[in-house]
């Protein structure tokens, strides 16, 4: 069987590897991609917050990027590993509004959530003392990012607000990045 997974905003997919296709859309959200290379387990987030205005006892949720990656760190778990052991991509965080700084209001500053999201995101994985091995972050665009199930690999193409056209395509194969 093939599957075919759309991840919407504050989804998350996690579970052995297999064979088909996830993809899904960012904005100002953020997409953590973790493959576990030794047990075949992939995850893959799409966090619309940087955290929680009020924690929620015992409750946790994908829509929130802290909250994601805790999510991450239980399920690896199960099998005797840590996100030390995973290869992580990151993806998304874009300012969807593209107004030059200068221009904006302050209301409009504090609205800036792909910011956010990626300060949130490097603060959470820098206690968990992890590298990214690839990355695809901020900028005035938005992203189609497509993770093959089977092997974690990734596809990304961006959207430039701007330009109205594809800008670049970029390819990144689970393993080491050398850059």
């Amino acid at each position: 069987m093939t599957y075919q997974v759309f991840l919407n905003p504050g989804d998350m997919w996690t579970g052995e590897c297999r064979v088909g296709r996830l993809t899904t859309i960012l904005g100002s959200c953020i997409s953590l991609v973790v493959f576990l290379p030794s047990v075949h387990w992939l995850g893959v987030s799409h966090a619309m917050l940087p955290s929680r205005l009020r924690a929620k006892q015992g409750m946790l949720s994908g829509r929130f990027v802290d909250e994601s990656i805790n999510l991450f760190c239980r399920d690896l778990e199960r099998y005797g590993a840590t996100l030390q052991q995973c290869e992580l991509r990151l993806y998304g965080g874009g300012d969807m509004f593209g107004t030059p700084l200068e221009q904006q209001r302050p209301i409009a500053q504090s609205l800036k959530i792909g910011e956010q999201n990626l300060h949130k995101v490097m603060d959470v994985l820098n206690k968990h003392q992890v590298d990214i091995l690839h990355q695809d972050i901020g900028g005035n665009c938005y992203r189609y990012l497509s993770v093959d199930l089977e092997n974690g690999q990734c596809q990304l193409n961006k959207n430039s607000l701007h330009h109205g056209a594809f800008s670049q395509v970029i390819s990144a194969k689970a393993g080491r990045y050398d850059n």
